[in-house]
């Protein structure tokens, strides 16, 4: 009987990928589109003489990252985002890029914002105030079969992507379930800086945003961008006036309510929220 990935701790599960044969089956698996592969096929496209050597790889594989099924093998989610792994830190085209300027300008201070990847950590930041509109850790595999000068917006639809993953409850890491909560982080002069926080409670792994940065992803907000003519998802975010200017107060701590108001074009947008970030009211001007 093959063991679930249930049975099989993390430790013991990497450790099965420690040989260049496993490695193989599952990007075989990957590759095949004829659907599940078997016993012979697989054996074929990894193109291992050895039957019975063949075997014991496989089984140590089966139950944890393969399926057998009735008519053969087959990735398990597991496996699939093995083989994504691999092929997202394999392209060594992007591994230094930059800086190079962008043809927008800085929305802080008019300034240029220059595009820079190295070590996989990307950044725009303007070269003139300092101000930093995005940075984030990106494998090099993201910007396969883009042009230098597409960089940038892959990297910021890529950034938000894993933002709205988080926001939708999704974590990162684990694909555990995130929670949503509001920070607030008074100084000595009484300022209080608030954020979003998005946390796993499965794996600890949080991601964190500014508050009209997850409410750009609230129905309302998108509605409001889309009547004044704006896309706040084909945009990138450097563009975007909401996050330029909006303005966060503290209406009440107990219980937390906070009041959000932004401008797009001729419009104004103000929306009440709660501890979890859930819109209780909202009024246009």
């Amino acid at each position: 009987m093959n063991e679930s990935v249930e049975d099989v701790g993390p430790d013991e599960a990497f450790a099965l990928l420690g040989n260049e044969t496993r490695v193989a089956i599952l990007r075989a698996l990957a590759d095949t589109r004829d659907g599940p592969l078997s016993f012979s096929d697989l054996r074929e496209r990894v193109g291992m003489r050895d039957s019975g050597q063949f075997n014991y790889h496989l089984g140590k594989l089966t139950g944890v990252f393969i399926d057998k099924v009735e008519t053969g093998y087959r990735l398990r989610y597991a496996g699939s985002h093995v083989v994504g792994a691999i092929h997202a830190g394999a392209y060594e085209h992007a591994s230094s890029v930059g800086p190079f300027t962008l043809p927008d300008p800085c929305p802080a201070c008019g300034g240029a914002l220059e595009f820079a990847y190295e070590n996989e950590r990307a950044s725009v930041i303007c070269a003139a105030c300092e101000r930093t509109s995005l940075d984030g850790a990106v494998p090099p595999g993201v910007f396969d079969g883009y042009e230098r000068d597409e960089y940038p917006l892959v990297f910021d639809r890529w950034l938000r992507s894993k933002a709205r993953s988080a926001v939708d409850g999704f974590c990162l890491s684990c694909e555990g379930r995130t929670t949503p909560e509001v920070l607030l982080d008074v100084d000595a002069r009484g300022t209080d800086d608030r954020m979003a926080r998005f946390g796993c409670k499965r794996c600890d792994e949080a991601v964190y945003m500014t508050v009209p940065e997850a409410l750009l992803f609230n129905p309302a907000v998108i509605a409001f961008h889309h009547d004044h003519g704006v896309s706040p998802t084909a945009e990138p975010t450097w563009r975007l006036q909401w996050l330029k200017d909006t303005a966060v107060e503290t209406v009440s701590t107990d219980p937390l309510r906070l009041r959000a108001t932004g401008h797009v074009e001729d419009g104004t947008l103000t929306v009440t929220v709660d501890d979890s970030l859930s819109i209780t009211d909202e009024h246009r001007a």
